[in-house]
């Protein structure tokens, strides 16, 4: 009987502590960066995205960066950047607004909004940069597709 009565207590405990260890399983964040692009336009700049998938944001944030190749600073309005989030289909569903450099710098960097649904996810940015007279825009790669399960 009392043998019976420890297999239970014993079976009873297991079972407690197995669906603890379940319920404190937390969603780890995942943190992808697309391939740079170089490209030349008076200096030389390279652009990247990058998508951050984030228990501790809720949701998924699309990155954009650009910056000097050789490490120098830019005169003042010679960079812009929008950060872009994308969603499964490949639509743009949060972009962060144009930012430009308004000091001599080196590198700008910007968030998207940040989207909570469930799915595949990537991140992506337009960069535009000055010529002599205007902007040409290059687009970032895009990251690799991360999913969002909550």
């Amino acid at each position: 009987m009392v043998r019976g009565n420890l297999k239970g207590v014993i079976c009873a405990l297991t079972v407690g502590f197995l669906l603890t260890v379940s319920a404190a399983v937390v969603f780890a964040d995942s943190y992808a960066q697309s391939t740079p692009y170089v490209f030349t336009n008076i200096y030389t700049y390279e652009n990247y995205a990058a998508l951050n998938v984030s228990g501790a944001i809720q949701g998924a944030l699309g990155l954009g960066y650009i910056l000097t190749q050789d490490g120098g600073d830019v005169p003042a309005g010679y960079m812009d950047i929008s950060a872009k989030l994308y969603n499964n289909a490949g639509n743009i569903i949060e972009a962060g607004p144009y930012i430009s450099n308004t000091d001599p710098e080196r590198e700008l960097e910007e968030g998207s909004g940040y989207d909570s649904t469930h799915g595949y996810y990537q991140g992506g940015a337009d960069t535009a940069v000055y010529n002599g007279s205007t902007y040409t825009h290059y687009w970032a790669n895009e990251t690799v597709k991360l999913y969002y399960p909550t």
